[in-house]
C-alpha cells in the first residue's frame, strides 16, 4: 500500500500475511524522486516503524534550514552527519542547527542500513538530502 506520490515522496507499506503478533512483521520503505529508499524486500518490525515515526512527525514544521537552504547537497549531507553521527569532526567555525536530529527523517530500524535521510524546510518548500553508504555513495537532493 503506498501514501503518497512516489516521484515526489510516498511511504510504501505491507503487513506480512502472519504479522507476528504485536510486532506486526511487514515491509516499509520510502520512495523519493522515484527512487526506492530502504530494503522493501527485507522487512521489519512495522511496530519499530511507527513508534520512530511519531518523533519524525512531531518535528513537522520544525525543520527551518536557513543557510542549509542555499548550500549544495554534499555540504548540507556532510554537516548534518558530522553532527549527529561524528564520523568527521566539526570544524569550530561549522555552523551547526539548533537540535539537528529533528532533520534526521530516517527510522533506526534495519531495512535503513546504509541509508541516511534529511529533510530540510526552506522557503520555497521542503528539500529531502539523502544517500546510501552501501551503494555509490552518492548525495542526492530533491
Amino acid at each position: 500500500m503506498d501514501f503518497g506520490d512516489r516521484r515526489i515522496f510516498a511511504i510504501q507499506l505491507e503487513l506480512n500475511s502472519d504479522p507476528g503478533g504485536a510486532w506486526l512483521f511487514g515491509r516499509f520503505c520510502y520512495w523519493i524522486n522515484g527512487r526506492q529508499v530502504g530494503n522493501y524486500e527485507l522487512g521489519t518490525s512495522l511496530r519499530d516503524v511507527l513508534l520512530n515515526l511519531k518523533w519524525i512527525a512531531h518535528d513537522c514544521g520544525n525543520r527551518g534550514g536557513y543557510r542549509m537552504c542555499h548550500w549544495q547537497p554534499e555540504e548540507v549531507f556532510a554537516l548534518l552527519d558530522r553532527s549527529l553521527y561524528g564520523v568527521e569532526e566539526l570544524a569550530p567555525d561549522d555552523w551547526l542547527p539548533e537540535s539537528p536530529a529533528r532533520f534526521d527523517i530516517r527510522p533506526p530500524v534495519d531495512i535503513f542500513d546504509g541509508w541516511k535521510v534529511y529533510l530540510v524546510e526552506c522557503d520555497t518548500g521542503e528539500v529531502f538530502v539523502y544517500g546510501n553508504s552501501g551503494t555509490d555513495g552518492r548525495i542526492e537532493m530533491f
